[in-house]
């Protein structure tokens, strides 16, 4: 129902008129105090601002004098009236009032400072000291600030009373710089390496310049004289001795405990100094740093987000595209609600900057580490060869001499070349970093619709050294003149499912290639292509699985059921969820709820995955860890909503003319989508997230979930789940595996038999379920429990595609039964017995 705003105001001022005033009462102070008359429900101060907008706007407006004037009156008027709400109105809008400036003269500054020394009443103390921060220190004002000193009590709370007295001796008295000491173990490697080094008075003052900084950023003045507090130390040295202290982590030694204020005062100060100086090179360091800080505690907290705070934002500032580059990487790993939105801000703003989109952003900041085309950094260093290159188990650093590798860097190297070896150990540390971020990022791009131009996509893709070890490996979609096409490097140039080659213009548009957007027999046919080449793609790519809509969906319309009622182990979602981008947080016996959620914000969408906590009996341990966590929980729908919040009407508000709340105003807005108008291409990424989930994290790919917990009431569950029907990703398991086996050398002793590969041992056949990898023994379908050790992969045989862990289970259990009788484990021997 509409609600008349007008009606609703005069409703209000005759169930809460305002109070009487003071006859000689001005028509400021009238109309303000008329706007909100009585009603104690408006005493927040964004509440009072919000009903006193239209005459406060035109105060600030009238000339300094007048403005002054009002202040004395609202004031005295606080002193005056018996009433306390309008106290708390009155104090607001003064506060108001001197935050946006007011001129004051010697005389003005001591007036102001005596009207408000006076106990138990509620001034507006922190807007009055700053008013007079600049003022001169006559003996007149000391003296008044002296007597306010002793107005202000326990009476306006303990914390406030602190604060509003060591403002005042400050002013009195100017700040006191606080002796440099050790605040934590961190400090204490600092204080000890620095006394140490020959220059304890300039590293001194360069700790005193950082501890100074108060505030999120660093000013222009403060970096600079960052800059010339460094140059006394020199920048090389400084640099040195920041990757050794950053290597430590914020609170070195501890994992259960925060950074302690004082030492966060220095390690933020510190790390602007770092971002000040502009040096690309300690990038990397900052980054893994402010890992560290956002690293969550269980219960307690982020260890130190003041200090990751600053991290992002010193590499949010540093010139060129080498602080994008490590925001991006931590991106990809920082998983911290707060910290994600400052990254994400750090990277839009950046993008703005540069007059590009996000992807392209991040496709110019990756780094090259010095490799060739070929991936690989070759150094002559001590008569030895040092390759730095990338390989199918990521980043790798291989010495050698004439020809003949050697195990570690010689000893010579070490000594005559320290510098260009710590150089060679870091890139290799920062390389590996950004090949896991990098894939992670390619795959992302599978749910966007951006496209760059050939002529950026060349260089950001095909040819750079790192990028190009996965691009040159996916199928690309061009589109220009009306057409388009799919290929994938080759040899040195581009060519389609069927061998010819393809020639994009400059200006053709690419993207990755999504199935979703391909007929059957094209999508079969890049999969024949990839199998008959023996390319392995670094994720399913051709082999995607695709959701569509179902009628069960049509008619459920805004959420799907198609993942529900599974049992999942909670550790491992949360893990998985943390990988793939989603926001989770485990739950406990505790008030711990909450739903994992997506944000795309490029479709303005979120998607949200109900679970559920098990519903357990008290004293029931089993159900749960050491530390109160739950061990499995259930799944629920899956919804969409918008995700841009929608202004909302000034019509919306609760009792009393007071407005929601943001967060009920944001509940109401947030209606569930219908998942037809959810487009396709998102939809399906979504399901598949949730299907990967299940088939993961579900107890029954747990092979002795059921040993391990026999009274879990979820048993029946395991047992379906661990042997039942195949869902999407499974189905398209079984469908590698039958173009898969017929390559393989045990391909005479397995053969597909519904959900199950069979495989026929010496001493028994075996059935090995393919969307669990659990087994059953044959004759009488006993069960086998073979748990995943180190070296369980299946790595050297000729997958399509990286990534799905069940696909590789299923193989190496198929190729250690297969010689059952070499069996050594005395667990599975004892079982094949």
């Amino acid at each position: 129902m509409a609600v008349d705003p007008d009606a609703l105001l005069r409703a209000m001022r005759s169930q809460f008129p305002a109070p009487e005033l003071a006859p000689e009462a001005s028509d400021w102070m009238r109309e303000i105090v008329s706007a909100i008359g009585s009603n104690p429900f408006i005493h927040r101060e964004r509440d009072v601002l919000k009903f006193v907008e239209a005459p406060l706007n035109r105060l600030k407006s009238v000339p300094p004098e007048v403005r002054l004037a009002f202040v004395f009156e609202a004031l005295n008027e606080i002193v005056r009236t018996s009433s306390f709400h309008l106290k708390v109105v009155l104090k607001i809008v003064v506060a108001s009032l001197l935050r946006s400036g007011v001129a004051l003269s010697a005389v003005d500054t001591v007036r102001l400072v005596e009207l408000v020394s006076q106990p138990k009443i509620p001034f507006p103390f922190k807007a009055v000291l700053s008013a007079i921060d600049g003022a001169p220190r006559t003996p007149a004002l000391l003296t008044a600030l002296h007597h306010l000193h002793c107005c202000v009590t326990r009476y306006h709370g303990l914390a406030e009373m602190k604060e509003i007295h060591e403002r005042i001796d400050v002013l009195i008295g100017g700040r006191k710089e606080e002796a440099l000491a050790p605040a934590g173990a961190w400090s204490q490697t600092v204080f000890r390496e620095v006394s140490a080094s020959g220059k304890e008075f300039e590293w001194h003052a360069l700790l005193l310049h950082a501890r100074s900084l108060t505030q999120s950023t660093a000013s222009k003045k403060w970096q600079t004289e960052a800059v010339n507090v460094t140059k006394r130390i020199g920048q090389a040295e400084v640099l040195d001795a920041a990757r050794r202290w950053l290597a430590l982590g914020p609170t070195p030694g501890e994992t259960m405990i925060q950074a302690p204020d004082a030492e966060a005062a220095y390690q933020k100060g510190f790390v602007w100094v770092l971002g000040a100086l502009g040096d690309a090179s300690i990038g990397p360091d900052i980054a893994d740093f402010a890992f560290g800080c956002f690293r969550k505690i269980p219960m307690i907290g982020a260890v130190s987000h003041r200090v990751g705070n600053a991290c992002v934002n010193a590499l949010a500032a540093m010139p060129g595209l080498d602080g994008v580059a490590q925001l991006s990487r931590l991106a990809a790993r920082v998983k911290y609600d707060v910290a994600r939105r400052l990254i994400e801000k750090a990277m839009n703003e950046a993008a703005e900057r540069n007059q590009v989109s996000r992807n392209d952003l991040e496709a110019m900041a990756v780094p090259t580490f010095g490799l060739d085309a070929a991936g690989v950094r070759i150094e002559q260093v001590g008569g030895c060869e040092a390759s730095l290159r990338i390989g199918r188990d990521g980043a790798s650093l291989i010495w050698s001499r004439e020809g003949n590798a050697l195990r570690s860097a010689p000893a010579n190297v070490k000594e005559e070349h320290a510098e260009l070896l710590k150089d060679l150990n870091r890139s290799v540390k920062e390389l590996s970093g950004q090949i896991a971020a990098q894939r992670s990022r390619l795959e992302r791009q599978l749910i966007s619709e951006g496209t760059c131009s050939v002529e950026r996509w060349k260089p950001w893709y095909l040819d750079h050294p790192l990028v190009s070890h996965f691009a040159a490996r996916l199928i690309w979609e061009f589109e220009g003149g009306g057409e388009t096409h799919t290929a994938i490097p080759w040899r040195g140039k581009l060519v389609d499912w069927a061998g010819h080659s393809v020639q994009p213009s400059v200006q053709t548009r690419a993207r990755m290639w999504h199935p979703i957007r391909s007929d059957v027999q094209t999508i079969l046919s890049w999969r024949c292509w990839l199998e008959d080449h023996e390319v392995r793609q670094p994720f399913k790519q051709a082999h995607r699985e695709v959701y569509l809509l179902t009628d069960a969906e049509r008619e459920t319309q805004t959420y799907s059921n198609r993942f529900a009622s599974h049992i999942i182990r909670q550790h491992q979602f949360a893990s998985l969820c943390k990988e793939r981008g989603w926001k989770f947080k485990v739950m406990g016996d505790w008030d711990s709820h909450n739903t994992p959620s997506l944000d795309l914000t490029q479709y303005n969408l979120q998607v949200k995955f109900g679970v559920e906590s098990p519903e357990t009996e008290d004293g029931d341990d089993e159900s749960t860890t050491a530390h109160g966590i739950y061990l499995a929980i259930s799944t629920g729908r899956v919804e969409f909503a918008r995700l841009e919040a929608v202004q909302p009407n000034k019509a919306e508000m609760g009792p009393f003319g007071v407005p929601f709340p943001s967060k009920f105003r944001g509940l109401r807005r947030r209606a569930s989508l219908r998942l037809e108008e959810v487009p396709a291409l998102v939809f399906s990424e979504v399901m598949r997230d949730c299907d990967l989930f299940v088939s993961v994290t579900s107890i029954g790919t747990d092979p002795a979930w059921n040993r391990d917990h026999p009274d879990d009431p979820h048993l029946p569950y395991w047992q379906h789940f661990a042997f039942g029907d195949l869902t999407s990703a499974s189905e398209q398991r079984r469908v590698v595996l039958e173009s898969l086996l017929p390559k393989l050398a045990i391909r005479d002793r397995c053969r597909l038999d519904g959900r199950f590969l069979l495989v026929r041992g010496d001493l028994h056949e075996y059935r090995i379920h393919i969307g669990s990898a659990n087994v059953l023994m044959e004759p009488g379908s006993r069960y086998l429990c073979i748990v995943q050790g180190a070296g369980d992969t299946a790595a050297s045989l000729p997958l399509p595609f990286e990534g799905d862990p069940i696909l590789g289970l299923i193989l190496s259990k198929a190729l250690l039964l297969v010689n059952d009788t070499k069996i050594k484990d005395p667990t599975i021997a004892r079982q094949l017995s």
